[in-house]
């Protein structure tokens, strides 16, 4: 498996991203931002309260008060969601705060390849937010994985970790693959794991129809427009 020395190196995370200032670690903001999405589409209204969503969001992953919340958060859940892109706020006739999620392409830029060269160990700890609609690919392993159909933020570390357990989990499912393309599987995966140990330079590349996805710090990384099919 990666060396653990690259992963000790991990720095706190950026924001979401280069528009978010609030220091919370992507794991965590990962988890938060999934939450409010996932609750508001599940929802029938066009615009929902603030005070019951952050409560869910706090029964939900395991906060015991709004202050252990706001402490993880490093600043009140208003302004956590004031500062996410993906969230529009207005205040109704109430006077009461509501939001709403944009919609996939609402605000959609030009659609984009993020190209970054890794080259050592704080590459792999830039917080990369994959957009619903995008794929990852590796040319050196000409490796592609496609899009996963929900907002994902983590390290690159991490990203590629998950593609390693995935791919593990799927090869060792009994009866689904012959001996040939099992081997192939576990050699992807081998491969995989030495990007991780930083055993040569390779490239992350970010294919986005959206152009939303970011990576964060963007030092060194290419933006390359995406010519549509």
């Amino acid at each position: 498996m990666a060396a653990t020395d690259t992963k000790a190196e991990a720095p706190a995370a950026t924001a979401m991203l280069s528009g978010f200032s609030v220091n919370v670690s992507h794991q965590e903001l990962d988890r938060i931002v999934d939450e409010i999405e996932q609750l508001y589409f599940n929802q029938s209204e066009q615009w929902l309260a603030l005070e019951p969503v952050r409560n869910f969001v706090m029964a939900t992953l395991g906060y015991e008060d709004a202050a252990e919340l706001e402490d993880a958060l490093k600043g009140p859940f208003v302004e956590f969601l004031q500062k996410l892109p993906c969230v529009v706020m207005r205040t109704n006739d109430e006077g009461a705060l509501e939001y709403r999620v944009k919609l996939e392409g609402e605000d959609a830029k030009p659609a984009s390849t993020l190209r970054l060269r890794v080259t050592q160990p704080s590459d792999l700890w830039r917080v990369c937010m994959r957009s619903p609609s995008s794929s990852v690919r590796i040319p050196e392993l000409e490796f592609e994985v496609g899009s996963e159909n929900k907002r994902v933020i983590d390290s690159i570390y991490n990203h590629v970790s998950r593609m390693i357990f995935n791919l593990s989990r799927y090869a060792s499912l009994p009866g689904q693959l012959t001996d040939e393309d099992r081997e192939k599987i576990q050699s992807t995966v081998s491969d995989l794991e030495g990007l991780l140990d930083l055993k040569h330079a390779w490239t992350w590349e970010v294919v986005d129809p959206t152009g939303m996805s970011e990576v964060q710090p963007m030092d060194d990384v290419e933006v390359v427009p995406l010519e549509m099919k």
